[in-house]
């Protein structure tokens, strides 16, 4: 009994000291060494923010010093977040703040004439929403969905959009491991700033465009590194990415 156990012993022991050493002066296999993430740099001259005036609202009717419950939604995205894209949601802020406001909207999957095959309504509209659409590959979702974009049909572009086969998410892996990637973006980059400037612009006209006063709060939200930064209805555009897309180190995404 005791040779046995001692032998059970003995056999991991040389197994954890039998295995072999790369030779002396060898160089690790590739897939050892995996390429670091190339990160392009775009500095945009820094100057004060410019003043704005304040949008003027009707005062609410409704304040009531002993406060009352209201019931919303901070934390909504659609198709121009990466993660939503093709998921079946919203596919514009439009859809989303009108679910919010108790419309019916239609979801996908659509059928073989593009009407969509399932609709939802809310039981009760609710009272504030905000679309938090992600900032990372903001404008590369804005240009990749766009039909008119030139790099539309680009097997990146195709691999960002859901039904690309794997050689086009190849493409689209390979394109934004360079941050912004030239095929999409351009060699600048300066195509997804672009686009990231008309998704935001669009989303802030969907909230304007369908603020209710007096009955709903339609929030212009910024969502930023996880970090949502709510402001309300204000003017302003983020006239930058996020950092990790363009630079190293922390900007402020709204000048």
């Amino acid at each position: 009994m005791t040779a046995r156990l001692t032998a059970c012993l003995l056999i991991p022991t040389m197994l954890a000291c039998g295995a072999a050493e790369e030779p002396a002066g060898e160089t690790p296999s590739p897939a050892a060494s995996a390429p670091g993430r190339v990160v392009q740099e775009w500095n945009p001259p820094s100057a004060p923010a410019q003043p704005a005036d304040l949008v003027t609202r009707e005062p609410c009717t409704h304040h009531d010093p002993l406060r009352q419950a209201f019931f919303g939604d901070l934390h909504t995205h659609t198709a121009f977040s990466l993660d939503a894209l093709g998921r079946g949601g919203f596919q514009t802020p439009d859809d989303a703040y009108r679910f919010a406001r108790g419309e019916e909207i239609g979801l996908s999957p659509l059928d073989a004439d593009g009407r969509p095959a399932r609709a939802a309504r809310l039981v009760r509209p609710l009272d504030f929403a905000a679309v938090t659409d992600h900032s990372e590959w903001l404008g590369e979702v804005a240009v990749c969905t766009n039909p008119s974009s030139p790099v539309y049909d680009s097997a990146a572009c195709r691999g960002l959009r859901p039904g690309g086969t794997p050689e086009e998410r190849a493409a689209w892996q390979a394109d934004r491991l360079a941050g912004r990637g030239p095929v999409v973006c351009g060699d600048d980059g300066r195509d997804c700033r672009d686009g990231l400037l008309t998704a935001w612009e669009a989303t802030r006209e969907a909230a304007e465009r369908l603020l209710r006063p007096l009955q709903r709060l339609l929030v212009h939200d910024v969502p930023r590194l996880g970090v949502h930064s709510r402001a309300g209805p204000f003017q302003g555009a983020p006239q930058r990415h996020s950092p990790q897309r363009d630079r190293t180190g922390t900007a402020d995404l709204l000048d």
